[in-house]
């Protein structure tokens, strides 16, 4: 019988590799409620991963291949950035990327304080993240000028202006700006009369104000030839010093949105003020250097404030046992030695000298003291 023949089969299986999910377009829409995400490509979950320029970060793993998702928390003046890819790969090519940015919110609460006739400060406060501000000014003119600044205030020029018109737009991530903040400033007198007398019952100058109508500052400051004397929410202020009619004492505004100053008038007292003193040696109406230093300053300040008359009295310590004597000598030519060295430095000055002799001691009752041997200067 023939020999069967055999015949092997066989078969070759050859494995199909799987095929990765990928996302193919990633997009995205603008909506009331939010900024809407929509992809194609992939019918698997996917993973969201937004990054912020502020660097905050979220995930979101999503199913909503139809409707998409939506974005409902990103805020104004910060991009994003929006990465989509299948959450079971792990490859960069199968993802895709967008970028993202809401415009920062308006700028509010603008204000303007002027710190000067020449100088006018705008500020506000921003309820969003911002990188920078965009500030146009216009002047009456029409003319426009634009500042750029990346904190929420800038200073103006307003030497030239009698009111402006500020607006601002505030500049977020991807350029992207907010709507215009506006704020019209304009230059509005406070004062109406500022005056300023020595002061009676201390040493010292009294400086008055009043103001307009419906008007006032939250602050006024005293300037006296250049130098702040005093600061005060109230309408008055006493500086330490004496003034006379050639100070230029100036009251300002402060922390108003309209700069003012007035030049105050020089009020003459109607009695004499005391406004120095030396002292001399025992028995004496000599003037050691000490005391023609004080008398040359004292001219100095004089002249300086405008002192135009003065009453220089002499007096002298009472002896024990001596009687009480309104005048003596001794107290007219001290007061005469002192007025010899004044009129040689302000030959201009009327001054009329008096001796007291005894009876005006420096403190009252106590007639025996060395410093009942002086001299003092009187003005108003």
């Amino acid at each position: 019988a023939p020999t069967p023949t055999v015949i092997v089969i066989t078969e070759t299986v050859t494995a199909v590799a799987a095929i990765e999910e990928r996302v193919l377009t990633l997009e995205g829409t603008s909506e009331r409620d939010g900024y809407r995400l929509k992809w194609t490509g992939t019918k698997e979950k996917i993973t969201l991963k937004i990054v912020g320029s502020d660097k905050s970060t979220k995930t979101i793993t999503s199913d909503k291949i139809e409707a998409g998702e939506v974005l409902n928390d990103l805020l104004p003046g910060i991009a994003y950035s929006i990465t989509a890819i299948p959450t079971e790969s792990t490859q960069i090519k199968s993802s895709q990327t967008i970028a993202y940015g809401l415009p920062p919110l308006a700028p509010v609460q603008l204000q303007t304080v002027a710190s000067s006739a020449k100088s006018l400060t705008v500020a506000w406060k921003q309820p969003s993240a911002a990188s920078s501000y965009e500030i146009t000014v216009t002047v009456p003119t029409g003319e426009t000028f634009t500042i750029t600044s990346t904190d929420p205030n800038v200073q103006i020029d307003s030497s030239k202006w009698k009111n402006l018109t500020v607006s601002i737009r505030a500049v977020g991530a991807l350029n992207l700006k907010s709507t215009v903040s506006t704020i019209a400033w304009q230059a509005t007198p406070t004062f109406a009369t500022a005056q300023y007398q020595l002061e009676t019952t201390k040493t010292g100058t009294r400086i008055t104000w009043s103001l307009l109508s419906g008007r006032s500052a939250p602050s006024y400051r005293v300037v006296v030839d250049g130098k702040v004397a005093c600061e005060t929410s109230a309408n008055e202020c006493s500086a330490p010093a004496f003034y006379g009619a050639k100070s230029a004492v100036l009251v300002q505004t402060l922390g108003s949105s309209s700069f003012d100053e007035i030049q105050a008038k020089y009020l003459e007292l109607k009695v004499e003020r005391r406004v120095g003193k030396i002292y001399f040696a025992a028995n004496s109406s000599k003037l050691n250097a000490a005391a023609i230093t004080a008398i040359k300053n004292a001219a100095v300040y004089l002249k300086s404030a405008g002192f135009v008359k003065i009453t220089i009295t002499g007096h002298v310590d009472r002896e024990k046992g001596a009687p009480l004597k309104k005048t003596s000598p001794l107290s007219k030519e001290r007061a005469d030695q002192v007025a010899a060295v004044i009129k040689k430095i302000l030959p201009y000055m009327k001054i009329t000298t008096v001796g007291k002799g005894n009876a005006t001691p420096d403190k009252p009752g106590v007639y025996t003291s060395s410093k009942n041997r002086r001299v003092e200067f009187f003005t108003k």
